[in-house]
């Protein structure tokens, strides 16, 4: 117990910089929320335009593949189902958002 004593009174500056807060405007959920949702948007748009350009890509291998159209007909329902899936992801944010912010409900 001593040795904790000691220890505490040798590194208390040392704690006293380490927990020193910085200053700045707090952090509130509103904060938050409308960062989260600006990222969401924005990886979500991001997708989107990978998304165009993987159908793009899956047209051009379809046009130019030759005897093997089954490669680019894959890729081109690969596209579908990935679209699918980020514009559900889309969905359920912008449900999530607005079940938490309770402006669904009126």
């Amino acid at each position: 117990m001593l040795v904790l004593v000691v220890a505490m009174i040798i590194f208390a500056p040392v704690t006293q910089a380490v927990v020193e807060i910085p200053g700045g405007p707090p952090i509130t959920l509103f904060w938050l929320e409308t960062y989260l949702v600006r990222i969401a948007n924005w990886l979500i748009v991001v997708s989107m335009v990978f998304a165009v350009i993987w159908f793009t890509w899956a047209g051009i291998r379809y046009m130019t593949g030759g005897d093997k159209p089954e490669v680019a007909k894959k890729m081109f329902w690969n596209g579908v189902i990935g679209t699918l899936i980020i514009l559900g992801v889309g969905v359920i944010i912008r449900t999530i958002s607005t079940l938490l912010d309770r402006s669904f409900f009126y």
